[in-house]
């Protein structure tokens, strides 16, 4: 689109509907993609499903002309949403619009590719739905494979060898493809719905984070101005000295990042693409910042005598109390637990008790 003479100048917008990798998208956004892990997926995902499905959508020469079905035309109206929501940085939308175009496709679906599509949402659904819709899609696979199974009659036999002897596939039944559209949907829901919950889940960490890290500092703040320096602390220096607080809290820093790793190497291949995505800078500060706490409140608790461990271990203690939220989870519940306890009377009043005569 060219600009007017006179008239405002503005980003060139990318043409429509073109099938190429990466020309529709905003040159603006074009260095995210080294940084931004969702973004690259999304575009690289929207450029493979408008190569791959080119061939479905559009007939004639250079397959540039868009077929006249009503899935094909929907199909590419959802494809340039999910353009033009990925240049606006709205990757969820981006998402939603690319998969109901992939599901419109499935309208493509030749009796072949409708049964291995039907195998693989049957293993998938398996492994990913639970509750009703597990069930749901369960029973629409069933039906689907009952529908794919049987022979065909003699006359949709000679239709379906003419069909080949014309070059033109032949699609699966409206009721097949329809159902598989159907479950499919399913599972995108559950994703979209999975996905929701992790970023709430997100939201939540990240208050949480934000007040944990001013709290710590308002910690900070006491222990270095001296507030803390009372004989009720006489014997808990890392309340007293800011040197200790700063390597106790540094120290639960080391045993946070050292757990953070070995995590990520054991289970991150594992684990979904949108569980990773989802949160990952709050999720990785806000484990600093609980080894941090973690060391400071073993720290507090090993110094204050409360829990029998040997204070010159203090060092090594905070790196594991970094490392590991079971050290810290087993202290403050041991503490619970004694708080708890009946306390017995003192000796003076058993004693007191004893004089008395009986009845």
């Amino acid at each position: 689109m060219s600009v007017p003479s006179g008239g405002p100048a503005s980003s060139p917008i990318p043409p429509k509907s073109a099938d190429g990798p990466e020309p529709w998208l905003d040159q603006r956004l074009r260095w995210r993609l080294r940084f931004s892990p969702r973004l690259s997926r999304l575009v690289t995902t929207i450029d493979l499903f408008a190569m791959e499905s080119a061939p479905r959508r559009h007939t004639g020469p250079g397959l540039v002309q868009p077929r006249a079905e009503g899935w094909a035309m929907v199909a590419l109206e959802q494809l340039d949403a999910a353009r033009q929501a990925a240049n606006e940085r709205r990757l969820d939308d981006g998402w939603n619009f690319l998969h109901s175009a992939q599901r419109q496709a499935m309208n493509a679906l030749t009796v072949s590719e409708a049964a291995d599509r039907a195998l693989a949402l049957e293993r998938e659904c398996a492994a990913k739905l639970t509750g009703w819709r597990r069930e749901a899609a369960a029973g629409m696979v069933s039906l689907i494979k009952a529908a794919l199974l049987p022979a065909p009659a003699e006359s949709d036999t000679d239709a379906a060898s003419s069909a080949g002897a014309a070059g033109n596939p032949v699609l699966a039944p409206a009721g097949v493809r329809t159902s598989l559209i159907a479950v499919q949907r399913l599972l995108d829901d559950n994703s979209n719905n999975a996905y929701l919950r992790l970023r709430l889940v997100g939201q939540r960490l990240l208050l949480s984070t934000v007040l944990l890290f001013l709290l710590l500092v308002a910690l900070g703040c006491l222990v270095t101005s001296r507030a803390l320096n009372t004989p009720a602390f006489a014997r808990v220096t890392v309340l007293q000295e800011p040197g200790t607080y700063t390597t106790v809290a540094l120290l639960g820093v080391l045993g946070a990042l050292l757990s953070f790793s070995i995590g990520a190497m054991a289970t991150g291949a594992h684990r979904r693409i949108y569980e990773l995505a989802s949160g990952r800078f709050a999720a990785t500060v806000a484990r600093l910042l609980v080894g941090a706490t973690a060391a400071i409140v073993v720290a507090i608790a090993v110094q204050s005598g409360v829990v029998a461990l040997n204070p010159d271990w203090l060092l090594l203690l905070a790196v594991a109390a970094g490392f590991s939220e079971r050290l810290v989870k087993r202290i403050i519940e041991s503490l619970s637990a004694d708080a708890e306890k009946p306390q017995p009377p003192p000796a003076d009043s058993v004693g007191h008790a004893a004089e008395q005569p009986g009845t």
